[in-house]
């Protein structure tokens, strides 16, 4: 009933939950069922930005690290060179767009270093600072029971996904001295 209703956007995120799954008990993992969180964003028709594809679910990975230049973008707004995500208001316009971008997803707690998981629309690959892969073909295996890091037919994928590691990493909070 807001006046506002019309030149509103609306983002709703929240948080992957506590795992007492399959594989561990955990609150921080790597694997699919610890790194998905629900993500809508609503842009009014009315708006320059606005979308026709309300109520439609995208299937492409994410991550929340692009929210910021989501809005920018959607808002008019000029881009940060400082900012380390990408807009996902094509894919906000159009669902069904074609998106490149994998989710990179970091877990680095101090003691073990930082590893990596990225996800694309076929695969979720995990890389472990200490060394340690795991891959998996996400429609063939939802719960990601069988690793497919070894096998030679799955390399060419696994060079692919690798690339979008990151190259550097921020120290973790814990590790910074004050």
């Amino acid at each position: 009933k807001s006046p506002h209703r019309d030149n509103t956007i609306v983002v709703l995120w929240g948080d992957h939950g506590y795992d007492v799954g399959e594989k561990k008990i955990a609150k921080s993992a790597l694997w699919e069922q610890t790194t998905r969180t629900p993500l809508i964003i609503y842009v009014p028709a009315t708006l320059p930005s606005g979308t026709a594809a309300s109520g439609m679910t995208c299937k492409s990975p994410v991550s929340l690290v692009d929210l910021y230049p989501t809005l920018l973008d959607l808002c008019g707004l000029p881009k940060n060179p400082k900012n380390e995500g990408r807009s996902l208001a094509p894919l906000v316009r159009n669902p069904k767009a074609k998106w490149p971008y994998p989710a990179v997803i970091t877990l680095s707690p101090h003691w073990l270093g930082p590893n990596h998981a990225v996800r694309s629309e076929r695969f979720h690959y995990i890389h472990y600072g200490k060394g340690g892969e795991e891959l998996y073909e996400v429609a063939k295996d939802t719960h990601q029971w069988n690793n497919l890091a070894e096998n030679s037919r799955y390399d060419q994928a696994k060079a692919k996904l690798k690339k979008w590691l990151p190259k550097k990493n921020a120290p973790h909070f814990r590790a910074v001295k004050p």
